[in-house]
């Protein structure tokens, strides 16, 4: 994995020609001089020099350049990519300099630009004119941008048990109770009501996290009735959860709290906590992911808790905390910590979901089971980004359709959480129930055209056969199957994956292979297999 932290400075290649000249046109008078050249990102310890950038950081510069005359006036920078190239990838950009005050000055960096990528080795030329005309020989200083999306992921903790480092992240343990590791679950141990533990998870330089994008820290728990776990990003955001018995969980921030009370609660064990943190907005939003267990059918969904906080962020988070306070008992359960930006979002019915009775059991949000679009993507994504792929988050809700359900909850679903692809699964339960075509067609159009116009690139699927279709569900499928490719061609960045044929059994149209599903509906792990190779082909067709 990737570290974020990326300390240095550039050495600067002294390029003759490029942009500039050596003044033998000028009018009158030196020409100017570039000394140096240093490339600055920002971060949680401010401006620090680089010559790696990750796609959202912020990136500035500084200049020192030599006139005699004093009057260097402005600087011309341009970006090459790839390295190599001859020609700008970005129009060269021309900036006013401050006056001089001495011979040699170091000019201030600008305000700073977001790095959009794309991934890969790049250059930038630099030189300086004065006002007389004269211009500098070309600097040329190169830099990489890597896509870097998870910061913390499924290797904390790590399989072996060993507590002291993972990856570079150093934990602490403190308090009276036994807190031990093994095959990737932190167990707190407590033995009595006096007990109270934490265990602290810190990098080098402090917890690094990104603070120019949304991102997401996810944790799954199990709290016994008897117990009560804090789960904090340093004083940014805090969840405090009362056990499922009390039904409780307080969420505070370092500016105020609240008490909520989920519905679905009571009757999980198992969840899936989550900070939506934005740093630029200084808020946080709590949702948590549930599984119920009261039932033999295990259901899954994500629900937003409490209503987003406001916090301070006049110091960066240092550290992420578990810890246990004193008067509970029982062993809770900490696993899956994880820290990303989401990449991608898939929306949509139970088969965006990913069906839960297909091995592994469950299908898990952010975790993306194989039994699911996303995780698939993921694992495809290490083919471009090899280093730590991508995360798709996983926000998918079975039964939905797109009347009625997708499109009132696109918004909080998918445009909310910033990512830059969207994974639209939905459209067989409007089949199934006929809903009229012309509702739903609009209601595509305005989560589709509403995500495209954020950003969003957005792939959607094709019905695929279902077994339970009627031949009316069938005539209704065929119809929308055809109007989805006029719907597509006419829409940038909005691709269609057409795997209704490939998914359909030739003995028997209209059925899906029995080899790719064990229900007639959902597909099992070798169809989700099959639908993130067709996905991906989407994705990587339009990166290239």
């Amino acid at each position: 994995m990737l570290k974020f932290f990326v300390v240095g400075f550039l050495t600067i290649i002294l390029g003759c020609g490029g942009g500039g000249s050596d003044g033998s046109d000028a009018s009158s008078g030196t020409p100017p001089r570039i000394d140096s050249v240093m490339l600055y990102r920002l971060d949680n310890a401010g401006q620090v020099a680089s010559d790696t950038f990750i796609i959202g950081d912020q990136l500035t510069f500084a200049l020192q350049a030599t006139d005699p005359d004093l009057d260097i006036s402005q600087m011309v920078v341009a970006h090459y990519y790839p390295a190599e190239a001859t020609s700008a990838y970005f129009p060269p950009v021309t900036l006013p300099l401050p006056s001089q005050s001495s011979e040699s000055r170091l000019f201030p960096p600008p305000q700073p630009t977001a790095v959009n990528g794309p991934a890969g080795q790049w250059r930038a030329d630099f030189y300086v004119i004065d006002a007389k005309g004269n211009e500098s020989d070309t600097v040329s200083v190169p830099f990489e941008v890597i896509a870097k999306y998870w910061y913390l992921d499924e290797s904390f903790p790590d399989t072996d048990g060993n507590p002291a480092t993972v990856d570079g992240w150093l934990e602490s343990v403190s308090g009276t109770a036994s807190i031990t590791q093994s095959a990737g679950v932190v167990f707190f141990n407590n033995t009595n009501t006096a007990d109270a533990c934490s265990l602290t998870l810190t990098a080098d330089a402090g917890l690094q996290v990104p603070l120019y994008r949304k991102f997401v820290v996810a944790v799954d728990v199990e709290v016994p009735l008897t117990q009560q776990l804090q789960i904090a990003l340093a004083d940014w955001a805090m969840a405090t959860i009362n056990g499922a018995g009390a039904n409780t969980i307080r969420l505070s921030t370092n500016q105020s709290a609240q008490t909520v009370t989920p519905t679905s609660y009571a009757s999980s064990r198992a969840q899936q906590f989550v900070f939506l943190i934005d740093p630029m907005a200084a808020s946080v939003r709590f949702f948590l992911y549930w599984q119920d267990t009261s039932t033999t059918t295990i259901k899954s969904r994500m629900e937003e808790i409490g209503t987003a906080q406001s916090f301070d962020k006049t110091a960066a988070p240092t550290a992420l905390q578990f810890a246990t306070t004193a008067g509970g008992t029982g062993t809770a359960k900490v696993q899956n910590v994880q820290i990303f930006i989401p990449w991608g979002v898939t929306i949509g019915d139970s088969i965006a979901t990913g069906h839960e009775g297909f091995d592994p059991v469950p299908a898990r949000g952010m975790l993306n089971a194989q039994s699911s679009i996303g995780y698939w993507v993921e694992e495809h994504s290490l083919s471009l980004y090899p280093d730590n792929g991508v995360a798709v988050m996983n926000q998918g809700v079975g039964a939905h359709k797109i009347h009625s359900d997708v499109v009132n909850r696109y918004q909080s679903m998918m445009i909310d959480w910033d990512p830059e692809w969207a994974f639209i699964y939905a459209g067989t339960n409007d089949c199934f129930n006929r809903i009229p075509e012309a509702d739903v067609q609009k209601d595509l159009t305005t989560i589709v055209d509403a995500a495209l116009a954020a950003g969003i690139k957005v792939v959607i699927y094709e019905i695929a056969p279902r077994n339970t279709f009627s031949d009316l569900s069938n005539d209704w499928k065929k119809r929308w199957n055809s109007w989805l490719t006029e719907f597509v061609s006419g829409r940038p960045n909005c691709y269609l994956v057409q795997q209704h044929d490939v998914l359909e059994d030739p003995a028997n149209p209209d059925k899906l292979l029995p080899a790719l599903t064990d229900d007639g509906v959902h597909p099992t792990v070798a169809g989700y297999h099959l639908l993130g190779d067709l996905t991906w082909a989407q994705v990587s067709g339009a990166l290239e």
